[in-house]
């Protein structure tokens, strides 16, 4: 449903009517963007502005009920505001958290068999996936992976070596050591000699995967290493 943006301004003449306003402005409160309120002892009266997003219809019942209230005037100003994609597309993600639930399951999980088929998914569709989740559909995308895991590797259990060739970094992360700016660090780079001994006795305990970890991340196969 389309909602105009509008500001309801409200003089409260006679301060006792102030718990019946409140009352109808609790009544309309998810429609209310923010509200303001200024006493004006000068002239015994309080001024109230109330910024509003809602249909045309409820702003003007809104305002019909607050003037309705003796010694309470209201005036409604609305605006032409121009609707950005940004809103357009959070007003579909809000749709889509209101569908049924028995729907949006079943809408979840076909984006989990497209993963699992196409290895891909876009943006929006991470979103969505991320959002639905729930017990069901963990459940049904652990059993996708046990399946998938079991396929590629069966019950073996693979360990990979890890190689520190480096502790120079160009990033400057505070809860790290080896961060850019310590410069309290030791700093080294593995000789293309030291790497291939650490492989050699990562080897003998039976490594057969390294992973080099430093200034780049490279993972390479010993047997076919040529560094």
């Amino acid at each position: 449903m389309d909602t105009r943006v509008a500001i309801l301004a409200i003089v409260v003449e006679e301060r006792d009517k102030a718990e019946e306003l409140n009352h109808v402005l609790h009544a309309y409160g998810k429609y209310i963007i923010g509200r303001m309120g200024i006493p004006y002892e000068k002239r015994g009266i309080s001024l109230i502005s109330v910024a509003v997003d809602a249909p045309q219809d409820v702003i003007s019942a809104m305002s019909g009920k607050i003037g309705n209230i003796e010694g309470v005037t209201a005036k409604s100003r609305l605006f032409q505001i121009a609707v950005s994609d940004a809103w357009i597309i959070a007003k579909r993600k809000e749709k889509r958290r209101e569908m049924p639930m028995a729907l949006a399951m079943q809408d979840v999980k076909a984006l989990i068999d497209k993963l699992d088929k196409e290895n891909a998914l876009s943006l929006d569709e991470w979103e969505e996936l991320i959002r639905g989740r729930c017990d069901q559909v963990a459940e049904y995308a652990a059993e996708i992976a046990r399946q998938r895991s079991k396929e590629i590797f069966g019950n073996r259990i693979y360990t990979r070596g890890l190689i520190e060739i480096s502790n120079y970094c160009k990033n400057n992360c505070y809860y790290c050591g080896i961060r850019r700016d310590n410069r309290q660090v030791e700093r080294y780079r593995l000789s293309r000699e030291d790497i291939l001994s650490c492989a050699d006795i990562g080897e003998e305990l039976g490594f057969r995967t390294f992973v080099l970890q430093g200034e780049k991340m490279l993972t390479i196969r010993i047997r076919s290493c040529a560094i």
